[in-house]
């Protein structure tokens, strides 16, 4: 899974991280902005899956996993998010 941070918390954090180093201030500025410039923008994407049904031999439903993720759930009832990644499960009705 890919992780997502903003800019802000990387600078947030180096100026928590070397708040008490001497640092001259003009190469810590510098440094901050090459960071916000170099960090790339990322807007998240939704993930979207789907309920795939397990049967047993009897071709009964025994339950359903997602299709994004793979894991199962520990119920039979079909929700609208996957509990696990948390994508929006296509046609469930809330």
């Amino acid at each position: 899974m890919d992780d997502l941070i903003s800019r802000q918390a990387v600078i947030d954090l180096f100026n928590s991280v070397f708040s008490d180093v001497f640092i001259p201030f003009a190469r810590a500025r510098m440094f901050i902005d090459g960071i916000y410039h170099a960090v790339p923008p990322v807007t998240p994407q939704q993930k979207v899956g789907r309920w795939i049904a397990t049967e047993n031999e009897d071709m009964e439903i025994i339950g359903y996993f997602c299709s994004n993720c793979d894991l199962p759930m520990e119920t039979e009832e079909k929700t609208v998010y996957c509990p696990y990644c948390g994508a929006t499960m296509e046609g469930v009705e809330e």
